[in-house]
């Protein structure tokens, strides 16, 4: 296809790479707009289509249990609830991502002489002017959801969609105790459910399956074994295991987003943006593998996509200006493959900006020759 206007087909549209973002002495946080950006957004791109989609971790918090506030003289400070790892789309047509939504601030360069415009952002302002799309209904197969809103009102106690979080937060604390208990019980064993190696077990500590609180968890692992099959003895009705419980607390906390946003200070900012998420899962048609080390039994391509991940580490690093901390890598995953076939083959259409044109076209045409995407492709620029 030639560089014109994409059709308005609404789509799943993911954009990169987002520009930087610089703290104003002044208050505000800036957007800052770099020659290198386009190059950074071509090489995602290309990463993309050749290793997977990442996804990338980040803290979700919320202020502190006001309850906890009052009676234990708690600091009303934040406190996370999860480290989500997700990648994020947005719902639209192609005419809505370039369409100014949002006043944001924009600075030249870094430097308290740089020149600071607040103006109408779009979609590709904000998030990148490189993106690739799915169809809605292909990503099914990958367990991409709607995201799901809360927002935070410090003058009411309680307030019902952030006070959610935090006991999401608590029932996944509440159900790791009872898995605790279920493994020194001797009722659990723990594959993962896309590990094809079936013999290999590891320890919940190893896994990270265990409570936060120091003092419970040593309550719990001193804990002997005829003491956890009583406990447990009016629990054994039908249903899967607590660690696989946990899982799935952890995929619903990873759809959370704020519906403000903290950065263009602009009530319902995230929300309108109409953002779908996937976040890391165990989905059995799935072929994932982290940029962190972890036991075999979670990560068992580690060795085999041993190349590809010092490919990303290295954009991912380039792409944030600094090195990434050890836990950051650990819960940051890449989607390699879907039913068997390269995730890039879900990828209908791809945006580049039209200085990138050629060099983006070069490489798209490479990757239908080779099979890492279909021939029905399309390629647009802004």
């Amino acid at each position: 296809m030639t560089n014109t206007v994409a059709d308005n087909t609404p789509l799943l549209y993911h954009c990169f790479a987002r520009p930087s973002l610089r703290k104003l002495p002044w208050g505000p946080t800036a957007r800052l707009r770099s020659p290198n950006d386009l190059g950074a957004g071509f090489n995602v791109l290309e990463s993309i289509l050749t290793n997977g989609l990442v996804c990338s971790s980040e803290k979700l918090t919320v202020s502190t249990d006001p309850l906890r506030v009052r009676s234990l003289s708690v600091a009303n400070k934040e406190e996370i609830v999860t480290t989500q790892t997700r990648a994020c789309f947005t719902h639209c047509s192609f005419s809505e991502l370039a369409e100014a939504k949002v006043d944001a601030f924009f600075c030249s360069h870094e430097g308290e002489d740089a020149e600071v415009v607040r103006k109408s952002a779009s979609h590709f302002d904000l998030f990148g002017s490189f993106a690739i799309a799915i169809d809605p209904l292909e990503a099914r197969r990958i367990g991409v959801m709607p995201a799901m809103y809360f927002y935070s009102f410090p003058d009411i106690d309680d307030t019902g969609p952030e006070d959610l979080l935090r006991r999401l937060s608590e029932t996944r604390q509440t159900l790791l105790a009872l898995h605790m208990l279920e493994e020194i019980a001797g009722n659990v064993e723990i594959p993962f459910l896309h590990s094809p190696y079936e013999q290999e077990r590891s320890s919940s500590k190893e896994l990270g399956l265990v409570v936060d609180d120091e003092n419970a968890r040593k309550v719990l692992e001193n804990t002997r074994r005829f003491r956890a099959r009583k406990s447990l003895a009016g629990l054994q009705f039908d249903r899967r295991t607590y660690w696989q419980l946990v899982d799935k607390i952890e995929y619903l906390l990873g759809l959370f987003q704020n519906t403000d946003s903290t950065i263009e200070e602009s009530p319902l900012a995230f929300f309108e943006q109409r953002e779908w998420r996937l976040p890391y899962n165990s989905q059995v048609n799935t072929t994932w593998f982290s940029l962190g080390e972890h036991p075999k039994i979670r990560d068992p391509n580690y060795e085999r996509f041993a190349e590809p991940r010092r490919e990303i580490l290295k954009i991912v690093q380039g792409t944030n200006g600094r090195k990434a901390s050890l836990s950051e890598l650990k819960a940051t995953w890449v989607l390699n493959s879907v039913d068997g076939k390269p995730f890039s083959q879900l990828i209908r259409r791809i945006v580049c900006p039209e200085q990138c044109f050629k060099r983006t076209k070069a490489l798209v045409d490479k990757s239908k020759r080779i099979g890492l995407l279909r021939n029905d492709t399309k390629l647009v620029t802004i």
